[in-house]
């Protein structure tokens, strides 16, 4: 005796079947895709850019936050120059070594290229 076999019901009009056997995820996203005449390589490129771009938004985000931490620590290093010289000498709690050290860090980095070629670039966007 031959055992019939029910055809199978389609489901959704995209030839797989509704009662989940054998239906795997992706290919039913991918067959959509074909029955709606998505292109794949157009869906991956785009996928590929949105990476870049999250990366890219990413390694901004850090160079903001450094940027920043920088320019806060500058200005701490301006206001402690800046409360030491303005105290008399008996209350100075800087040594020389320590007024030197500070005064060749802020005039360095006061003047770095790279922190005014940053915002110069992101002023000029």
């Amino acid at each position: 005796m031959a055992a019939t076999r029910e055809p199978l019901e389609l489901g959704d009009g995209l030839g797989l079947p509704s009662d989940g056997v054998g239906q795997d995820g992706k290919a039913a996203v991918e067959a959509r895709m074909f029955n709606t005449g998505d292109d794949l390589e157009k869906d991956g490129k785009t996928r590929e850019h949105n990476r870049y771009q999250s990366f890219r938004d990413h390694a901004n985000v850090a160079a903001i936050m450094v940027f920043w931490t920088v320019v806060l620590m500058l200005l701490w290093g301006v206001v402690v120059y800046a409360a030491h010289m303005l105290m008399p000498n008996l209350v100075n709690f800087l040594s020389e070594k320590q007024l030197s050290r500070l005064e060749s860090l802020l005039g360095t980095a006061l003047l770095s290229s790279a922190l005014t070629g940053y915002v110069n670039k992101r002023m000029t966007d």
